[in-house]
């Protein structure tokens, strides 16, 4: 003989099961305002191939996804080039994250054919390899 739920608690099923598909709608909906963004950015900013040159000064830049700190940096440069940088660290340097590193006024350059791109800051040259990381240093 099957023992049925007490009668006071299947009210509960319902509620419950539609408050659990409005959190998988809402957690869907806000996934696709990140899709949505990152198609938007991807059109407007330009991420840098091999063959791409950059030069200029930074006029403008914020991170590529307000949520997301340290992942790609949003940059446009006083010649009104767009650029989409990823995230890239030279283990060198104090402060190893490009996006942590760069600032207004830094000026940058990416030579034709190379992947590495230079910041120039008053009288410091930095270096760093787009979406590598690189020189770690040994712990001995």
């Amino acid at each position: 003989m099957k023992k049925e739920a007490p009668k006071s608690t299947l009210y509960l099923l319902p509620i419950i099961l539609t408050a659990l598909a409005l959190l998988i709608y809402i957690l869907y909906l806000s996934g696709e305002d990140d899709r949505k963004y990152i198609k938007k950015i991807n059109k407007e900013f330009k991420k840098p191939l091999i063959n791409d040159s950059i030069s200029g000064r930074i006029f403008y830049i914020e991170p590529a996804h307000p949520n997301v700190k340290n992942t790609a940096s949003q940059i446009i440069l006083n010649n009104n080039q767009k650029i989409w940088l990823r995230s890239s660290d030279n283990h060198s340097y104090e402060i190893s994250n490009l996006c942590d590193y760069i600032k207004i006024n830094d000026s940058i350059v990416k030579n034709r054919g190379s992947d590495t791109l230079y910041v120039f800051r008053e009288r410091s040259l930095k270096f760093f390899v787009l979406g590598k990381s690189i020189n770690y240093k040994s712990h001995e």
